[in-house]
């Protein structure tokens, strides 16, 4: 075969593809890539079909740019019946006997498109189910990013009742890190309940959220408060403005439109 030359060896066997068989003699793998493995396929589909055998492929349900190939060949039988049969696999072909003078027509081969994507579903439903897994994780994300800013928006604006219009947000936002050295857990209150309505199911802190009302509350623990502090600095820090404009009715109303952002993007995953 041009461009393979005599004494190669091609193997599906990992053990000898990394040992071989013998240090001198190199090993080809027999996968896509590998360029003797390549020039086999090439060599292979030169040749036309027989007109008793037609290739079938259909797109993979649910993963664009993804098909499974088959073929469908017209058999004969010992006692001479000819009938075609969906060839997938290797096990297939074993004992196979080709009616080569007959003629496979294409009202014969679309009854096994529906066979072949069923299998193609069957085999790619892992694949599938990773697409849904991440996705999920991001609604579940941007979600915890929105309850995290939600808690400290509730947690500032109560802090800020009693630091004037005039406070900045570094000493509100430090107000709020100085009640958790003596506490584990702060209630955040009057939360926007019809939001965590929805997000609920995707957070990784308990919401109490009534079935009615517009209001919710939410138990506070060390851990959510600082990573809270966090995010609100990051919001703030992204803004780009001085520390010393940095008033804490603007930079809540930020923090607000960051968490509703959030809260939106995991609702339309």
């Amino acid at each position: 075969m041009e461009g393979v030359s005599d004494g190669t060896w091609l193997t599906v066997s990992r053990k000898l593809y990394e040992e071989g068989p013998d240090a001198r003699t190199p090993v080809h793998f027999a996968s896509y890539g590998d360029p003797v493995f390549d020039r086999i396929v090439d060599h292979l589909n030169s040749f036309d079909l027989p007109s008793c055998v037609r290739r079938l492929s259909v797109q993979v349900p649910g993963l664009d740019g993804v098909e499974m190939v088959a073929y469908v060949a017209l058999t004969r039988s010992d006692t001479g019946l000819v009938t075609p049969r969906l060839v997938t696999r290797w096990e297939d072909v074993q004992g196979l006997q080709l009616a080569e003078d007959a003629e496979l027509l294409s009202e014969q081969v679309e009854p096994f498109r529906a066979q072949l994507t069923a299998l193609a579903e069957a085999e790619y439903q892992a694949y599938r189910a990773v697409q849904r897994v991440e996705r999920y994780n991001l609604k579940a994300a941007h979600a915890h990013a929105a309850f995290e800013l939600l808690v400290m928006h509730a947690l500032l604006r109560e802090r800020a009742k009693y630091a004037g219009d005039d406070a900045f947000f570094s000493a509100v936002i430090e107000d709020v890190r100085s009640l958790y050295k003596e506490r584990e857990v702060i209630r955040a209150i009057q939360l926007p309940a019809g939001v965590l309505r929805e997000l609920a199911p995707y957070l990784l802190f308990d919401a109490q959220v009534p079935q009615v009302g517009p209001d919710a509350s939410a138990p506070v623990p060390r851990v959510l408060a600082y990573a809270g502090i966090d995010a609100a600095r990051r919001v703030v820090d992204g803004a780009k403005i001085r520390k010393s404009q940095q008033y804490i009715d603007s930079m809540m109303a930020r923090i607000q439109r960051t968490a509703q952002e959030h809260a939106s993007k995991a609702l339309r995953l």
